[in-house]
């Protein structure tokens, strides 16, 4: 996971493929995913906040996809943006915690 558009900037998470709850550390990296790459056989699924119990999106990253931008990829509904006030269309920049599912 990037910080990025088509994987630059800084990679603020390089997790193997093991079955689990993760959580994305830190200042840097929370909230601040936009784009993956899912190189196993694994699912992932990406959560809105540091749970999965209080996270109000999810969206998932099949077994060997790449999205090079996570501005792609639609939300499920139209959170309001905290900043701006406009609705929110994208998952970029939302990503908190994360499941492998293998």
């Amino acid at each position: 996971m990037w910080e990025d558009a088509d994987h630059k900037g800084s990679r603020y998470v390089h997790q193997k493929a093991v079955t689990g709850f993760y959580d994305i550390d830190n200042w840097d990296g929370d909230n601040e995913i936009s784009s993956v790459i899912n190189n196993s056989a694994c699912s992932l699924t990406m959560y809105s906040n540091d749970t999965r119990e209080t996270s109000f999106l999810k969206w998932t990253v099949r077994s060997e996809q790449d999205i090079p931008n996570l501005q792609d990829v639609a939300l499920p509904y139209l959170p309001t943006d905290l900043l701006t006030g406009h609705p929110k269309r994208n998952a970029n920049d939302e990503a908190e915690s994360f499941t492998i599912t293998c």
